[in-house]
């Protein structure tokens, strides 16, 4: 199955190390500037640059322009699914302008997701 959606985050907002063992990510940058880390190596996203990101692969990400916008596909695995379990949903189009420091500790509580804290 594939999964796609669009990702929108403000500045500082992360997702901590983690890794999918079964699902493969490919991450396209429409606006702004994000950090991702793969394996330990930082590379620098801005508008129209694209990752991919196979299965087993340990993977962070940080925005750091004022707002990002991405699309996420996935295949393969339900790593996606943390988008439900994990997201939170807002009554307005706000972003928040800090990173929440519970984002990780709501990652840790997740069951049934294929995804593992590194």
């Amino acid at each position: 199955m594939i999964d796609m959606r669009q990702i929108e985050a403000g500045r500082g907002a992360a997702m901590p190390m983690l890794r999918h063992a079964d699902t493969h990510l490919f991450l396209y940058l429409v606006d702004g500037m994000v950090k991702v880390a793969l394996d330990g190596v930082d590379h620098s996203l801005s508008s129209g640059d694209a990752v991919n990101i196979p299965a087993g692969t340990a993977y962070a990400t940080q925005v750091l322009s004022g707002t990002a916008r991405w699309v996420a596909s996935s295949a393969g695995g339900n790593g996606a699914s943390l988008w439900e379990k994990a997201g939170r949903s807002t009554s307005e189009f706000s972003f928040p302008l800090e990173a929440d420091s519970d984002d990780a500790e709501r990652l840790r509580g997740l069951s049934g997701v294929d995804l593992a804290l590194v």
